[in-house]
């Protein structure tokens, strides 16, 4: 990913208007780590929960979750960026200042996940019977055709969220620019 970002060259920043939302403001690192932390903590409850009795959902289960996974992932994310110098979570992506724009197969690269949840969860229903939503079960209504025509509207959804959030932050790059410096094609 760095070389794709190495190939795109960096835009010039208004150095004056972004200073309050630079990426590595003091600030701006510790809204990183609470928000991280407080993910966290929220994660952990729900495990918590998922050992009293009467819980419909075991600790197994509920790590199979995206919903969980995807928590887990953006929490630790944000506590990351929050001891480094930059950014990758959605507000920090919408406030903080940006420099350089994303290749145009980012939201490609981004459907990677979702795709291997797919075929980890029907790999583990196939084993033990559970899936992680009914809408990846075969055994349901329609069966598999059913199930590959509704990931496949999922995957079309994350494409194009992904997509809008590609054009968004690359829009966004424009305002870290200087007026009259703008690169001409």
């Amino acid at each position: 990913m760095s070389v794709l970002l190495t190939l795109v060259p960096p835009i010039e920043r208004n150095v004056g208007a972004n200073r309050a939302l630079h990426p590595d403001r003091p600030w701006i690192r510790v809204a990183r780590g609470g928000a991280g932390l407080a993910m966290l903590a929220a994660l952990a409850q729900e495990l918590f929960d998922a050992t009293q009795p009467g819980n419909s959902v075991d600790i197994p289960q509920l790590i199979s979750q995206f919903t969980f996974q995807s928590n887990l992932v953006l929490g630790l994310v944000l506590l990351v960026s929050a001891a480094r110098p930059r950014v990758i979570a959605a507000l920090d992506w919408l406030l903080v200042t940006c420099t350089v724009r994303g290749p145009w197969q980012r939201p490609l690269l981004w459907l990677c996940y979702p795709v291997a949840f797919l075929i980890f969860s029907w790999g583990r229903g196939a084993l033990d019977g559970w899936y992680p939503y009914d809408f990846l079960d075969p055994r349901l209504d329609g069966g598999w055709p059913a199930v590959i025509a509704t990931s496949a509207q999922v995957l079309a959804a994350f494409l194009i969220a992904g997509v809008l959030v590609h054009l968004a932050g690359n829009a966004r790059v424009g305002l870290a620019r200087e007026a009259g410096n703008e690169p001409h094609a």
